[in-house]
């Protein structure tokens, strides 16, 4: 017993052809006429924000947009002191990384752990 559909046919909504879809999911006839689509939705979905840094209004097609532009997004960003501090936090977590990771490279070359490299390190 197959429990295989049998394929439906179907008009696609962008160019009108008739088409079988092979998938449920399936709703164009190709990737052609699905991006000129989902191009044409996006060009119509605009939406009316005011800016969080200077307050003018301006339109969006990004749902989430909270800034009008590029200078007012990064001033924006400045007067977040606690991103800020979370930001210089990675950063210096990152420079430890790799120098805990140079360290150890040198303590393989030297035949030695990490941390008997490190203690060694510090007798001299």
């Amino acid at each position: 017993m197959s429990t295989k559909k049998e394929p439906k046919k179907l008009i696609c909504p962008e160019c009108g052809e008739k088409f079988i879809q092979y998938n449920e999911k399936q709703k164009f006839c190709c990737k052609a006429c699905k991006n000129r689509y989902n191009a044409k939705l996006r060009k119509r979905s605009k939406y009316k924000k005011i800016c969080k840094t200077c307050g003018k209004a301006f339109e969006t097609i990004e749902k989430n947009a909270k800034y009008c532009s590029r200078d007012c997004a990064n001033k924006g960003r400045e007067k977040l002191p606690e991103r800020e501090k979370r930001q210089n936090e990675r950063e210096s977590r990152k420079r430890n990384m790799e120098w805990i990771v140079k360290i150890n490279k040198e303590a393989q070359k030297a035949g030695l752990k990490y941390g008997d490299y490190v203690a060694m390190m510090g007798e001299k």
